[in-house]
């Protein structure tokens, strides 16, 4: 897509839709915090800012880790991973507002240091879901999604090298990972231990 709005747009609709096609409602999770930072973002004007979204994103994704104790659905695997990136992006995207309002208080290369234009409450929202990573990493910053999305030139750099590369190694791991499945299934780990866990019980009830 040539067009860099169009590509933000569509990059964090599409994850909001694997979230919920992967988890369901607990897409409401991410959601909360989501808004509770562009709070955070639009209000705090000090440098406090950093501190205030690292306290506030980490202790609700601790909140989240006990949330099942109180009858909610538990932060596990898809779930799981979703928040933890959601986690690193919020509070990274508030360390860069923060330096961007600081930029003229501060010494720096301009050869080597840029800043970001502070974002609004949407582009916040789209890069928070903004599709790649949202799953598995890795975590990149604001101002990398920002190369991607300003790039006016994008499609016409060259990704067939880096796809190469994935190929190359796609072709060894995949048959090693089905030789290693094969001869070392689940099944018979599950087995090992549910023998083990049995002994154990049988011992102690002795």
């Amino acid at each position: 897509v040539r067009w860099g709005i169009v590509r933000e747009i569509c990059g964090g609709l599409i994850g909001v839709s694997l979230i919920y096609y992967f988890i369901g409602w607990k897409l409401l999770y991410s959601f909360l915090i989501v808004i509770l930072n562009i709070i955070i973002n639009s209000t705090m004007k000090n440098r406090y800012l950093p501190l205030a979204s690292f306290i506030i994103t980490f202790v609700y994704l601790g909140f989240l880790r006990i949330i099942h104790l109180i009858g909610f659905p538990a932060l596990v695997s898809h779930s799981n991973a979703v928040q933890l990136i959601m986690t690193l992006r919020l509070v990274g995207l508030s360390f860069e507002i923060a330096d961007s309002r600081r930029k003229d208080e501060m010494k720096f290369d301009p050869d080597r240091t840029r800043f970001i234009e502070e974002p609004s409450w949407w582009q916040t929202f789209l890069y928070s879901y903004n599709f790649p990573g949202l799953f598995t990493g890795p975590y990149y910053t604001y101002a990398m999604y920002r190369d991607v999305i300003d790039n006016d030139d994008i499609m016409e750099i060259s990704v067939w090298k880096h796809i190469k590369w994935r190929l190359y190694h796609f072709v060894w791991s995949l048959p090693a990972f089905l030789l290693l499945l094969y001869a070392f299934p689940l099944e018979v780990c599950y087995i090992i231990l549910f023998i083990g866990l049995r002994k154990r019980y049988s011992q102690a009830d002795r």
